[in-house]
């Protein structure tokens, strides 16, 4: 009997990390998570390897494993593109400070716009490329959005990518009462505003990164 997805990942955990007193998880901040119960065979790419030659859910999650991905979700969320942000606990391509599965950062949206406090969030485990999720924690009770700070609120929007544009914009855009169209192009012109995602809020730190061939050429 092959286990089924559901049963492999019927032992994992999920534990907040930072901050560690979970009432002071607040809407626009990030928190930090700690994924537990992970087998071998997903946290060690050498174990991962061996697996992936056979035909059964765990192969294909150990094939899968660069394109999984802890996923911030609103209540009542049906679909993985539901969610607000997401970190990948074993991509190393193309990433700078790449995430453990000890350690993954997911910003917690501002409550507001017709939510009220306190706010349920789920997490999901999810494998990108299959589009399936594997596994569901929750909730995760927001009682308090942080302080507003407007510089912050400028530079903190969540690391989305152009392909989450869509997804992000159709949640949104019966809270914020918008069509999606109009979200979509408020979104993406955050991400271009943002020259993507380098040097954030453009006069600052001129004197800085001098020397390093940043955005110089």
């Amino acid at each position: 009997h092959h286990l089924s997805t559901a049963e492999l990942a019927a032992e994992w955990t999920l534990e907040l990390i930072e901050p560690e007193d979970r009432a002071e998880v607040m809407g626009g901040r990030p928190a930090y998570f700690m994924l537990g119960g992970l087998p071998s065979w997903l946290l060690d790419e050498a174990a991962a390897e061996e697996k992936e030659d056979g035909d059964d859910a765990a192969a294909e999650l150990a094939r899968s494993r660069e394109y999984h991905f802890i996923a911030l979700m609103p209540a009542g969320s049906k679909l993985p593109e539901e969610k607000t942000d997401r970190d990948y606990p074993f991509r190393e391509q193309g990433v700078e400070a790449p995430s453990t599965p000890d350690r993954l950062r997911l910003r917690i949206p501002w409550v507001r716009g017709g939510l009220t406090l306190p706010y349920d969030f789920q997490i999901w485990y999810v494998n990108g490329q299959a589009d399936e999720v594997v596994a569901r924690w929750g909730p995760l009770t927001v009682d308090a959005n942080a302080p507003e700070d407007p510089q912050e609120e400028e530079q903190g929007e969540s690391n989305i990518e152009e392909g989450d544009v869509d997804g992000i914009a159709a949640a949104l855009a019966p809270q914020l009462g918008m069509p999606v169209e109009a979200v979509a192009a408020m979104l993406r012109a955050q991400i271009t505003n943002r020259g993507g995602g380098e040097g954030e809020g453009e006069g600052e730190g001129e004197g800085e990164g001098e020397g390093e061939g940043e955005g110089e050429g």
